[in-house]
């Protein structure tokens, strides 16, 4: 249907009184079951159509208490306000089934003023949170570590991840210049819901129950600096681009997690843990299948070493070079600084949706750091 095919007519009452003024559009329509951004009154015929017939679909639903179809037919900034108005009438099960559903298509949750109350409204005995994936909830450990990207203006809310790839990419997804991720470590208890529904690995937190700190730039010497840079350069030359799974956001929690592991690992060494954040993805050529990746890092990087200046004894050049060669599919190593780089990296597998598991693993500060690194 070509909705200017349709016949001229005035809007209905109600959606008239939902016209306001746009800054960009002119005009824009605004109603529960019907938006239009600009507003075009040559159109007016199909906005009514539009409000008669979903509204007699949701009469319908009401009937048969089918609430997904409801809520389905409401525009997504009125949702949230949709589920408020038939909740009472749901069984706890559909209650946090529907709320999941809601909470993970909405891109206004900023905005709704009752979330509070929605989260905490049921006996959580039987659903102990807003969740798609109880199993792995239930299977988390008590303490985990949790990431909140984001500007100045929103700095407290209720969605965090377990991503920090994820986190980073809200952080700088609306700006040129990089926002801010805020971490905290939280008991499971804390934790109100966790929806992986679109890859997010959200975590709902109640923000007046936590204290988040806002996490700064890793401190590099100039040494560092200029490997880091040589590294990007060699990168983005090739054809993965900024925002890749195996680019400049996972090097540096790669490298986070080296120094924290390697700080807990007797015998590692953290500066060769460091370059091995830096280099190791540095030559991939796609972001799928690349297993010659580390064997093409170690052979470019050993060309650099002379060049970077960086004063090392054989023996971690040969510790760098060889975790650079097999970080890529080997088993678990008895060597301490090998085993870091390892594990530093096995860590933020989350960035491209998978579990890390406790078996491919290397040293024991690995093993505990898994959701709380």
């Amino acid at each position: 249907m070509n909705p200017f095919d349709l016949p001229r007519e005035d809007l209905l009452p109600e959606l008239q009184d939902a016209i306001s003024p746009h800054k960009a559009f002119g005009f824009c329509l605004s109603h529960p079951l019907v938006q239009a951004v600009p507003y075009l009154s040559p159109m007016n015929a199909y906005y009514n159509r539009g409000l008669q017939q979903k509204q007699q679909v949701v009469d319908e639903a009401l009937r048969s208490k089918n609430w997904g179809t409801v809520l389905a037919m409401y525009e997504r900034p009125y949702r949230f306000s949709a589920f408020s108005q038939i909740a009472e009438f749901m069984t706890d099960g559909e209650y946090f089934d529907n709320l999941s559903w809601v909470w993970t298509d909405s891109e206004n949750i900023w905005q709704v003023p009752n979330l509070r109350e929605l989260l905490t409204a049921r006996d959580r005995g039987a659903f102990p949170q807003l969740t798609d994936c109880q199993e792995f909830v239930d299977g988390l450990p008590d303490q985990i570590t949790v990431y909140r990207g984001h500007q100045k203006h929103n700095s407290v809310g209720f969605s965090w991840t377990l991503s920090y790839h994820r986190a980073r990419w809200f952080a700088d997804r609306y700006q040129s210049k990089p926002g801010v991720v805020s971490i905290v470590t939280v008991n499971k208890t804390q934790i109100l819901g966790c929806l992986e529904g679109r890859g997010e690995h959200e975590i709902i937190l109640d923000p007046a129950t936590v204290s988040p700190v806002k996490m700064t730039a890793l401190r590099r010497t100039p040494s560092l600096k200029k490997v880091l840079d040589d590294c990007k350069e060699h990168f983005q030359a090739g054809l993965l681009h900024k925002n890749s799974g195996h680019g400049l956001r996972h090097w540096d929690k790669v490298e986070r997690n080296a120094i924290h592991l390697a700080m807990q690992t007797r015998g590692a060494d953290v500066v060769v843990c460091r370059l091995f954040a830096m280099i190791h993805d540095c030559c991939r050529e796609n972001e799928m299948s690349d297993p010659e990746h580390g064997p093409r890092a170690a052979a470019w990087a050993e060309t650099k070493l002379p060049e970077w200046d960086l004063c090392l004894t054989k023996e971690q050049i040969k510790n760098l070079l060889t975790a650079i060669r097999i970080h890529n599919g080997s088993k678990p190593v008895n060597n301490p600084t090998v085993g870091c780089c390892l594990d530093a990296d096995r860590l933020d597998l989350l960035r491209v949706g998978i579990h890390t598991d406790r078996k491919q693993l290397s040293t024991k500060a690995g093993k505990a750091s898994i959701w709380n690194i």
